[in-house]
Parts: C-alpha cells; sequence; structure tokens
C-alpha cells in the first residue's frame, strides 16, 4: 500500500499545477486530479469500480475548494504514516476508504 500512497501524494501535487491554468480549464483538470485520486485510492484497496461507499459519519462537501481541502487533510495524514509498517496499518486504510468515500461528491459527479 506504501506505492498508493506515493501515487495519491504526487497526484495532489497535480491539484496545484490544475489551479495555474486558464479559467476555462482550471475547474475541470481540478476535478479530473481529484478523481484520479479517488481511482487510486481505489486501486489500492483494491476495491472494483462498481462499489460505492457511503460512511454516515464522512461530511462530503459539495463545493470544490472544500473537497480539495478535505483531501489535502487526508492526503497530509497517508504522508505522515509512511514510516515503516504505518502505510499497510489500519489508519492508512481508513484514509484511503475516506478519499473513495469522497466519490460521491456532486463536485465530481460534474467532472464526469
Amino acid at each position: 500500500m506504501d506505492i498508493t500512497i506515493q501515487i495519491v501524494i504526487d497526484l495532489t501535487c497535480g491539484i496545484s499545477s490544475a489551479r495555474n491554468l486558464g479559467a476555462p480549464e482550471r475547474d475541470h483538470a481540478r476535478r479530473g486530479v481529484l478523481r484520479d485520486l479517488v481511482r487510486a485510492a481505489r486501486a489500492g484497496l483494491r476495491l472494483p469500480p462498481d462499489v460505492v461507499l457511503v460512511r454516515g459519519d464522512l461530511d462530503v462537501p459539495t463545493e470544490l475548494k472544500e473537497l480539495e481541502t478535505a483531501v489535502y487533510e487526508r492526503v497530509v495524514q497517508l504522508a505522515a504514516l509512511r514510516d515503516p509498517g504505518g502505510a499497510d496499518g489500519p489508519r492508512a486504510r481508513y484514509l484511503l476508504y475516506d478519499l473513495v468515500a469522497y466519490e460521491i461528491s456532486p463536485v465530481l459527479e460534474e467532472a464526469r
């Protein structure tokens, strides 16, 4: 799972790059990066694409900037788990599940 965490961290850097694009492409690119993050988390957890995760205790943002902030928070926590053994622990899985659960955000629906 350590490779999944590195991929998620690398993809998160793409959000900043997407923000630097011109107005017409910017939001579309930001949503695309977030969708890629969800796909990477899903692959790391070996979840099939037809499985939808819903957690009643997870606040799923409905605005793009809020969703980016929530994703950043999870990724920072994942990066902190990169110590030996931490990347395969239950906390890392929990954070990856959160990323996958954000897939139901209306923000990402617009990216499809």
